[in-house]
Formats: structure tokens, sequence, C-alpha cells
């Protein structure tokens, strides 16, 4: 498929009157770019819209992308990207768009077909920060303050990686990528008031995510569904506790996978115990540390159940302040680690968060050929 065509956007030096979206005379708003950007039958090409570093694009209302523009809903020959950039396009610049305590930044759940980059997207007020569809992918961005029911929500075949994902305060989860799909190497610290850190649909790979629980109802990865891997996350409740680390929900699930995983502070740390009489997991090689209870499984057998560690102390350095490197405990233990940060908060780099990672194909074979 051909380069996308390339239309520039500067908040703060742009002009969505006299500019032609080029990287010399850009727009000032995201939302002119979509009014104007081409995506006619005969164009396949699609878009990329970059938003430049040093400014806000503040909204003064959701973001419109299939709607009386020439844009369109975008498709799989003609997608849309929306990307950040400093002084030329793709240079790992960090483009901002603000909901102005208000909107959504796109609340469309039947718009597909996007991707973004290198963003800052928040300050949604009491909307969702983003409500999509399907083959959504979201990279390297920081995705913060709203007190929806769910922060981050996606239906299907979506694709999350190493963003930054906090001050989601409404009562549900800070995010759900839905199913099918990947979320790996995110940082989601939630909310006092969020019952789900990551909640997960049948067939997603959750994989070297850190959640930070601050809800003793809450529960840090929730697999709703079956088929679901989950691996290589930490979970941490701290002194506000946690219901559940992981828990594995509703009845009729099958064939999940927590492999890897490392847990502290909750009540239960992984626990599956309304789900089918078919083998229904594999629950192998985790970690544990103060949590309440065992592992729970209730009257169902998982195919695997074994080799999960409690530890003696905390796996973490410094989990309060965010520091999530592993302890020498389980180095000795040859537990890999590897820096995995979201590279959009000055506080979360300086903390020195990090994550383990173990290639998937090789932790998918261990997990299920014990």
């Amino acid at each position: 498929m051909a380069s996308p065509n390339s239309y520039f956007v500067d908040p703060v030096g742009g002009n969505d009157t006299t500019g032609d979206g080029s990287i010399g005379t850009p727009w000032a708003s995201v939302q002119k770019a979509l009014d104007t950007a081409d995506l006619a039958t005969t164009d396949t090409t699609g878009a990329q819209i970059n938003v430049k570093s040093g400014g806000a694009d503040t909204l003064t209302a959701a973001l419109d992308v299939d709607g009386t523009g020439k844009y369109g809903n975008p498709t799989v020959d003609a997608p849309l990207i929306i990307r950040g950039y400093d002084l030329v396009e793709n240079d790992g610049g960090i483009g901002e768009i603000d909901g102005n305590n208000t909107y959504g930044i796109i609340n469309d759940n039947v718009v597909d077909n996007i991707t973004f980059i290198d963003m800052k997207m928040g300050n949604c007020g009491s909307a969702q920060i983003l409500d999509l569809d399907r083959y959504i992918t979201i990279i390297r961005c920081e995705l913060y303050g709203s007190s929806a029911g769910i922060g981050v929500e996606m239906t299907n075949y979506n694709t999350v990686i190493d963003c930054y994902i906090h001050s989601c305060t409404g009562a549900n989860a800070a995010i759900r990528p839905g199913g099918y799909g990947l979320i790996d190497s995110c940082f989601v610290d939630c909310g006092t008031a969020n019952t789900e850190g990551i909640r997960t649909a049948a067939g997603l790979i959750c994989i070297n995510n850190i959640v930070k629980v601050n809800n003793a109802s809450a529960t840090g990865i929730h697999g709703a569904g079956s088929l679901n891997h989950i691996i290589g996350n930490s979970v941490y409740a701290g002194s506000s506790g946690a219901a559940y680390g992981i828990e594995i929900s509703p009845s009729g699930t099958f064939l999940n996978v927590v492999y890897n995983n490392v847990i502290e502070g909750t009540t239960d740390p992984i626990a599956a115990t309304d789900v089918s009489s078919d083998p229904i997991a594999v629950i192998k090689s985790n970690f544990l540390y103060n949590n309440t209870n065992p592992i729970d499984v209730g009257t169902d057998t998982p195919f695997l159940n074994e080799d999960n560690v409690n530890l003696t102390a905390s796996p973490f350095i410094d989990p309060d302040n965010n520091d999530f490197r592993v302890t020498s405990e389980l180095r000795e233990k040859g537990f890999p680690q590897v820096f995995r940060g979201a590279p959009l908060s000055a506080n979360y780099l300086d903390a020195g968060a990090c994550q383990r990672k173990e290639p998937l194909i090789s932790a998918l074979q261990n997990a299920r050929l014990g």
C-alpha cells in the first residue's frame, strides 16, 4: 500500500484559515485536518495527520472523524494515522489533544482503522477519552483524565503498546481494549474508584503490563472471556489492597493462560472459580507476595496449576513511587527484566519503572508444555 498523504497541525503556530496543511503552513486544529484531508473513493492511501509538539489542540467538541468532513470513516485500505512530531514527520515528538475538561477525544464506537502514535490525549471530564470500534492501534501514548465509567474502550482486534494510562476515576475499568488483540507494556495507574485496571475480552493477549490498583474492591486484570493470555504482568495493590490480582470469569470461560505474573497485596491473587468444567486454564510460574489467600480455582481443576511461588519479600524495588524493577530475589530465580517505560511521563521515567519481558512464543510454549 502507498504511503499515506501527510497533513500537518501546529496548535501554537498554525492557522485554520490561512494554512494549507503543509509542514510550512500548518493548520491549527486536528478537526480542520479531518474536515479538509481528502479521502475520496479514488484515494486508497489514507492520511497521516501530524500534530506538532509544544502546545495542545484544545477541543470545543469531540473530534468528528466520519461526519460532514471529506475524510469519512477510515478503512483498511485508507487508514487514519494521528501522530506527534517535533520538527519533521515521525521524529518522535509528542503531539497533544486536550478535551478541555469536557469532551472525549473521539467518542464514536463505529469508527475503525485509526492509529495513534506519540500522542498525549486526555482531560476529558466526564467523557470517555476514546470510545472506538475495531482495528485501532495506540502506540507510545499517554491517555489520562476521565471520570466516565470506562476511560478507554474499544471492541475487537485492537493493539495498545507502550502506553501510560492514568487518572481515570470512573467506577469501572481504566481500559477495555476488547478481544482478539494485544495490550503490551503499558502502565495502568488506576484511580481510587476504578473497579478494574485492564478488562479483557475473549482472545486478548495481555503481556508485560504494570497495573497499580488503588481500590480495595478492585481487580487488577480481569480476563472476562475465554482464550486470554495474561503473561508477564505486574499487579500491585499496596496499602489500599485489592479484591483480585487477576480474575478469570464469567461462567463458561475456558483455555485461559495466566503465566509468569507478579502480584502483590491483594485478597485473591488469582481467582478462576466460576468457569467451565472443561480444561479451563494454565496457571503457572506466577510470583506472589503479601496476598491474603492462595490461588483460588474453586472446584474446577486447571489444566496446569503449578510452579507458582510465594515470595518472602516484596518483588518490587519501590512500587509506591512507581519503581517496578524486580528485586534480587526474583533475579536470583532467573526472572528476566528489561526496561519498558511509557515515554511521555517524566515522573514515570524518573521513577525507573520497568517490567520483565519474555518472548511471547517461548512463554506460551512453557505455559502449555510445562
